[in-house]
């Protein structure tokens, strides 16, 4: 068992448990220690900056969820008995924990889901609650809408946009440059939030199931200020339905092997912890049921997507090499939707030629090999014999949009790989 506390600086002891790891909330403690971390350095600063004052619910939903990355981050897995799977007992201060105690069972079994790991959960009393401004914002927006950089979310903006919408955009720190071109030539007069997780030490871990979980929480802290009870506050997840299914493509990536950031079920099991807890805020995913290919060919300014599209950032593998490798499945799901959409693809990729066996990694996953083989079986055996019972979750009259768009996505995944010379 991992044992991690999450705390302020003045709940970790002076003399600390050596087999224990500790990560100061929202500060860089004084204390020092190859078992002491912290994270949101800079987080209730820049939250006051902008003059929000996010509800208890959603401070404390932030804490948790920087928490939970924070310990993706550090501990690792391979350590574990299956080399993978991890069992997690992790105690997070909060402000109020008392409705977070009320969702615990909920709160365990949605990370199960996300991250494939058994974490057990403890919420105490004393964390450090938000700083108030001395005036509250005011903001023309009705929605909030997640930019991260990639394709999905640039199209998302642009539509919004197209639509007259005014939604606040929200970003993770990561591909900073390019989140913030996009913001400034689709929506130059709409906020944009750049915040950071700034966790400190990251560990060696970097399957990071659970890295999602903060970008919703900084969308939720924004959602939780402008929304109330009677109102919820939209939070746009732009992402394809394809992708965001993520069918394994064979039996060695079932389970949390295959990333679920936003699967129907993780969003709607946080949806309904927020419930529960008080953050009145609504995921919505305009692009469930399309293809990347499909959202590129429907978007509502083509001229600009075409501008820009390129510079957009897909790849799995990007944060190692600050390039895209043109192999990993989010590579292929892009290169195969600029085909399906025929808009020039510009991008540099480090193996543009993916039909050269010198192409291939020497060690790791063979993404085109195991997306080459469930194309030939979906040719041969159908659709049904890839989706099998991935599709347990959906409700009967949406069973057939989800089968249909995994079949498109699929469909547009042959046809480039026919068009590279690989099937």
């Amino acid at each position: 068992m991992n044992k991690i506390i999450c705390a302020p600086e003045s709940c970790i002891p002076q003399k600390t448990d050596p087999t224990v790891m500790y990560f100061c909330e929202y500060a860089i403690p004084k204390i020092h220690g190859d078992n002491i971390g912290y994270f949101g350095t800079n987080l209730r600063a820049e939250i006051k900056k902008e003059k929000l004052f996010p509800s208890v619910s959603a401070w404390d939903f932030l804490t948790i969820a920087l928490s939970i990355a924070s310990t993706d981050h550090f501990v690792p897995r391979n350590i574990s008995s299956d080399g993978w799977t991890r069992k997690i007992d992790i105690s997070i201060y909060l402000v109020n924990p008392q409705p977070w105690d009320s969702v615990k069972i909920q709160l365990q079994n949605t990370l199960r889901f996300l991250t494939g790991d058994y974490w057990n959960l403890t919420f105490i009393q004393g964390g450090n609650p938000p700083e108030k401004p001395k005036k509250r914002g005011e903001y023309d927006a009705d929605c909030v809408s997640l930019l991260s950089g990639g394709l999905d979310s640039l199209v998302g903006a642009i539509d919004l946009a197209t639509d007259g919408r005014k939604p606040i955009l929200v970003s993770q720190n990561i591909d900073v440059a390019v989140q913030k071109e996009f913001a400034s030539m689709v929506m130059n007069s709409q906020p944009h939030f750049q915040w950071s997780h700034a966790i400190h030490p990251k560990g060696n871990e970097t399957s990071t199931r659970a890295r999602s979980i903060v970008f919703f929480a900084f969308a939720a802290i924004v959602a939780s200020y402008l929304g109330n009870q009677d109102n919820p506050f939209d939070i746009v997840v732009p992402e394809n339905g394809f992708i965001s299914l993520n069918i394994p493509l064979n039996l060695c990536r079932i389970g949390s092997l295959s990333t679920k950031t936003t699967h129907p079920v993780y969003l709607q099991g946080l949806q309904d912890i927020w419930q529960e807890a008080g953050i009145h805020a609504r995921l919505k995913m305009p692009y469930q049921f399309k293809t990347k290919g499909e959202l590129l060919l429907d978007c509502k300014k083509p001229s600009l997507l075409k501008q820009i599209a390129s510079k957009s950032i897909s790849c799995g593998r990007y944060g190692r090499t600050h390039q895209h490798c043109g192999r990993c499945v989010p590579c292929l799901v892009r290169r195969a939707a600029f085909l399906k959409a025929k808009i020039d693809d510009v991008t540099t990729y480090l193996n543009s030629d993916i039909s050269d066996p010198s192409s291939r990694p020497s060690n790791g996953a063979d993404d085109i090999g195991a997306m080459a083989v469930a194309c030939t079986q979906i040719k041969e055996d159908g659709i049904e014999s890839i989706i099998q019972g991935n599709l347990f979750f959906a409700n009967p009259s949406e069973l057939n949009d989800y089968q249909a768009v995994v079949s498109r996505g699929f469909d547009e995944i042959h046809h480039f790989l026919e068009n590279q010379h690989v099937l």
